[in-house]
């Protein structure tokens, strides 16, 4: 019987400085977090600036960024709608719109300041898109 009673007695124990641990490492990670705020970010509606040449982006599928702050993005140009490429049209129904360039290359405050890609005579580029990376000596 007196068995019984010290095991128990020792199990409340062990229950007991547990719980006491549990919340004395709660009160310490708490003071601990209160410390630390995530970082905050906001949507900038004018990045980047209007391009050039009435030209619009498709989906973009890839964003990097260089040594030199420059942001790249690919985009899909075949993702705009007819409806949206009225310069493209045969014969073209208006002056405006047309695809944007599938590279193009942004300084920090949103200008354009490189595009390339594209079919073009002697080479062949994808049908679609799929990323892109700017390695440590800036090759893209």
């Amino acid at each position: 019987m007196k068995r019984d009673y010290y095991i128990g007695a020792g199990f409340a124990m062990i229950i007991a400085i547990l719980w006491i641990g549990s919340a004395v490492l709660s009160r310490r990670a708490t003071v601990h977090a209160a410390g630390v705020q995530a970082p905050r970010f906001e949507v900038d509606p004018m990045w980047p600036k209007p391009l050039p040449n009435h030209w619009l982006m498709g989906q973009t599928i890839g964003v990097s960024v260089d040594g030199n702050d420059h942001i790249w993005i690919i985009h899909r140009a075949g993702s705009l709608e007819a409806g949206e490429v009225h310069a493209t049209a045969n014969p073209p129904i208006a002056q405006c719109c047309a695809a944007a360039p599938p590279v193009l290359e942004f300084d920090e405050e949103g200008n354009l300041i490189g595009h390339w890609g594209g079919p073009g005579p002697g080479y062949d580029w994808p049908d679609s898109n799929h990323g892109i990376t700017v390695d440590y000596k800036g090759n893209v």
